[in-house]
């Protein structure tokens, strides 16, 4: 049986702020995924977009979108982890460096494929160094609906 897929991306936003300045702060998503019926998210891209306060020496934002609820911000090879952005500022002699936000992440396979996600919650964490302000985060995941047979539903909503 071939599998059925939307055809046309739509977009799955997220937000979170710090609950306060340089304090670990995530957010639960609920998705569109209907296990069900078989469908599950097509991930393809992910956009990041974070709302810096003024850059000083060693400012640090990390951003993240996983699949679990964790108690600190996880690195990028940590299970479940879906897209982490990580901007640090170091100041030289020609002023501040910094990475210009947002940030766009692909994943499709470069043949319109992308990643089958069909978990009913995404998490979105974020999380600051030697901020003034707590941070806030965007993200925006282009996806489509896919339609998967139950052995592949099985295999996507475990660990």
């Amino acid at each position: 049986m071939p599998t059925k897929k939307d055809v046309n991306p739509q977009a799955f936003r997220m937000q979170v702020t710090e609950s306060a300045a340089n304090t670990f702060t995530e957010q639960a998503h609920s998705t569109p995924n209907i296990a069900e019926s078989g469908l599950v998210m097509e991930l393809l891209k992910v956009q990041i977009e974070v709302f810096q306060n003024a850059l000083a020496e060693g400012d640090q934002v990390q951003v993240a979108i996983y699949d679990r609820p964790l108690t600190s911000i996880p690195r990028l090879g940590d299970p479940g982890v879906i897209a982490k952005f990580n901007q640090y500022t170091k100041l030289t002699t020609s002023g501040a460096e910094s990475m210009v936000t947002p940030v766009e992440f692909d994943l499709s396979d470069g043949g319109g494929n992308g990643w089958l996600y069909g978990k009913k919650s995404l998490y979105i964490a974020v999380v600051g160094t030697s901020q003034s302000d707590p941070m806030i985060a965007d993200a925006v995941i282009l996806y489509r609906l896919k339609k998967v047979t139950s052995v592949e539903l099985v295999g996507l909503v475990q660990d």
